[in-house]
């Protein structure tokens, strides 16, 4: 009973549900000290706990989190969840090679659970390889048209396809189901299509679900809508601003990263700070930063032929996943080369 109301509080948006389902999981194991489901789904918590602690909490969340999933594939080594999840641990590691290898194994050891091939699928679209993992998770969904995350991803996939109506259909469908991240893709679907009006109604929209994500001088409605404006209409005096709020935030002691914050710097053009803070200030679950920059916005071409780049991507372990896996359409390696020392160029 703990396990199974755990599991369905760790689906919910919002920290506290995250809170709660760690509190009942932990009853699980103490109750069955060999429930290696449990341990594993223990592990996914903490990890998703990270997101809305502070920089202070990363660390003895993803040290719980690992030593969990330790737990689960000592007890059971084909435990195909456990494998998922310690792919979110090596995220945090920037090993995203062995990330993708994880939940590829996930996926071998149990290949008809819909979550897991969502997730496989979303995994090889985070690498650029954005129709193969589109194909996995369009599968998954049919399987499970309610997992809220998996929608949004796709939608996302689709994005990048340039299959815009579905990708916008997808992501409300997300928003819906009470995944309020969906609402951002909506959003700049929206501006992407010169819909800066609905844009921005859909970024005021989302403060009081998403503010607490952001950095802290955006927290007014006034500077919220600001940052809208910076994103969604190119305002250069609000990008400005917005830019000296992040700079000044990222000085103070106890400042944390997180794809929101670290999405800004991409979002805004910021190619080399995105870079640099996503390799010096580490955080969990940061694939999703990654999963948005093989779309065709402007932004995410200048990052693709950015001189670091292929640095960037090869210190994180991406060009090791592509030579396993299969190169993105938008790189290939130098003739003569299999891509690596960063020998590719990107488009």
């Amino acid at each position: 009973d703990a396990f199974l109301q755990g599991r369905d509080l760790v689906r919910r948006f919002g920290g506290e549900a995250k809170t709660r389902a760690i509190r009942l999981f932990e009853q699980a194991v103490a109750l069955d000290p060999q429930f290696a489901e449990a341990w594993a789904m223990l592990a996914r918590a903490n990890m998703l706990s990270t997101i809305t602690n502070s920089q202070q909490a990363v660390d003895p969340f993803v040290d719980a989190a690992r030593v969990a999933v330790g737990k689960a594939l000592e007890i059971d080594p084909q435990l195909a969840f456990g494998h998922y999840v310690h792919a979110l641990v090596l995220e945090y590691q920037l090993d995203f090679a062995a990330a993708v290898d994880a939940v590829a194994e996930a996926h071998r050891l149990d290949p008809n659970n819909p979550f897991l091939i969502i997730r496989h699928g979303y995994y090889q679209a985070m690498i650029g390889r954005t129709a193969a993992g589109a194909a996995l998770m369009r599968q998954g969904l049919r399987l499970d048209p309610t997992d809220a995350v998996g929608l949004l991803n796709l939608g996302g996939a689709l994005f990048a396809l340039g299959e815009f109506s579905e990708a916008e259909r997808l992501a409300r469908r997300s928003y819906d189901l009470g995944f309020a991240p969906a609402g951002l893709l909506t959003a700049t679907l929206a501006g992407y299509l010169e819909r800066n009006d609905e844009a921005l109604e859909i970024w005021r929209d989302l403060r009081p679900e998403l503010v607490n994500r952001y950095i802290p001088a955006m927290a007014s409605p006034a500077n919220w809508a600001l940052a809208g404006r910076a994103v969604y209409l190119g305002d250069a005096n609000a990008r400005e601003t917005i830019l000296a709020w992040l700079n000044d935030y990222y000085a103070q002691p106890g400042s944390r990263t997180n794809s929101y914050r670290t999405g800004l710097y991409f979002t805004l053009g910021e190619q080399d700070r995105f870079m640099h803070s996503f390799l010096q200030r580490p955080f969990p679950v940061n694939a999703g930063t990654l999963f948005y920059i093989w779309d065709d916005r402007p932004v995410s071409r200048q990052l693709r032929r950015h001189a670091e780049f292929p640095a960037f991507l090869e210190r994180i372990g991406v060009v090791k996943a592509w030579q396993r896996y299969g190169w993105p359409p938008q790189c290939a390696p130098l003739a003569g080369s299999d891509g690596s020392g960063a020998q590719f160029s990107c488009r």
